[in-house]
């Protein structure tokens, strides 16, 4: 349905990039926050037209912060907007993953940016 595969795709997960989109071993490779049903929610979170991103999203998908040019911080956000947008559209239904493809992007990435939302209690709460 629209949706492509980009080069990234068979990365080596234990791959790791920091700011300047260098390798590192230094920092593990999409770190999840573990869920906290009490945790406030990010400012972003109550407006879908925020431009901020945490410190704690470039560690739970940092793909899209390594100065990729497929994989950008733009891009990030447009995904993270249109899942937002998708759960405000049909909650209290679950949003599942094989829902979100309406977006052009890796399946995978899309995959991992829905996981990131639901632990967190953006989506699927």
């Amino acid at each position: 349905k629209g949706v492509f595969k980009d080069t990234d795709d068979e990365q080596d997960k234990s791959e790791t990039c920091d700011d300047k989109g260098t390798d590192t071993e230094d920092m593990p490779w999409g770190v999840m926050p573990a869920h906290d049903p009490d945790r406030p929610l990010p400012t972003w979170a109550l407006d879908a037209a925020c431009n901020d991103v945490t410190d704690e999203e470039k560690l739970a998908v940092p793909e899209f912060f390594c100065g990729r040019p497929i994989k950008t911080p733009e891009r990030y956000l447009a995904i993270r907007r249109h899942l937002q947008k998708l759960w405000q559209n049909q909650k209290p239904c679950y949003l599942k993953k094989s829902s979100c493809l309406g977006i052009k992007g890796d399946v995978n990435a899309i995959g991992r940016v829905h996981a990131y939302l639901e632990t967190i209690g953006v989506i699927n709460v």
